[in-house]
């Protein structure tokens, strides 16, 4: 049982350990820490743990009177839940939108794409946190939509975008509304799993705050999980492994 217990998580490191990237920043790393920094990366973007994020864009218009935040202001971090599910972690933010009638709508894009260049890519998760200060009279809300080009990446990333050498998923995150007359702090979630899997994908994010009467709403954190199948060289070292393991277990009990 000891020698099992050494063997198993070595044979693990050796099977999900990812294929050399050209990028060496970890996106939250100094120089990676913000979507204006990432736009300034360009094709090599940030990685985490097996994914790498580049090709970023952003765009933010709003009504008289709004504030537009920076992309400098929208800190990115991420994280490797396990070898298999990869996250982004965006905010905090400052967007807010004040009555009687403000509107902010940003706009934000990447692409994703897996180092290795397999098709492993398998599902998308997107959360958003927002708060709402009700008033006496008006409303607010957050609205985010998010469209997917599976197997492509958008051009431009952001304003106008079309999906380009892959099939467009639109709107995953359609209906996700923090707000809505209802006061406080709401978390919200959607979730997409795919037909096939994919060695890249384009994200486009649209995200629409509005307020009216003395009513004022605010996006507070937004998170993004993308999931996927495991490597097939992975699976086949794995099983070897096992084979491997049940073969000295067998010797032991001779």
């Amino acid at each position: 049982m000891r020698i099992r217990f050494l063997l198993v998580p070595a044979l693990l490191m050796i099977a999900v350990a990812p294929a050399s990237a050209s990028v060496v920043r970890t996106c939250g790393s100094s120089g990676a820490s913000n979507v204006d920094q990432l736009i300034g990366l360009g094709g090599d973007g940030c990685i985490v743990g097996d994914k790498i994020f580049y090709n970023w864009g952003y765009d933010a218009t709003g009504s008289p009177g709004v504030v537009l935040p920076p992309a400098s202001s929208i800190r990115v971090g991420g994280a490797a839940i396990n070898p298999l599910v990869m996250v982004l972690q965006f905010g905090p933010f400052n967007f807010t939108a004040i009555g009687p009638a403000q509107l902010l709508d940003v706009q934000l894009g990447y692409t994703v794409r897996t180092v290795s260049g397999e098709a492993l890519i398998e599902d998308a998760g997107l959360t958003i946190g927002g708060v709402l200060i009700q008033g006496t009279s008006g409303a607010g809300a957050i609205g985010v939509a998010e469209d997917l080009c599976l197997g492509g990446y958008f051009d431009p990333a952001v304003g106008g975008v079309t999906c380009m050498s892959g099939s467009l998923l639109p709107a995953i995150a359609s209906g996700l509304h923090v707000g809505a007359n209802s006061a406080g702090y709401q978390r919200l979630a959607a979730h997409a799993v795919f037909e096939g899997t994919y060695s890249q994908i384009g994200v486009f994010k649209d995200i629409a705050l509005t307020a009216s009467g003395d009513y004022t709403v605010s996006l507070s954190s937004m998170t993004q999980s993308w999931s996927q199948i495991p490597e097939p060289g992975s699976m086949l070292l794995i099983g070897a492994g096992l084979l491997l393991l049940g073969a000295l277990a067998r010797r032991q009990k001779k």
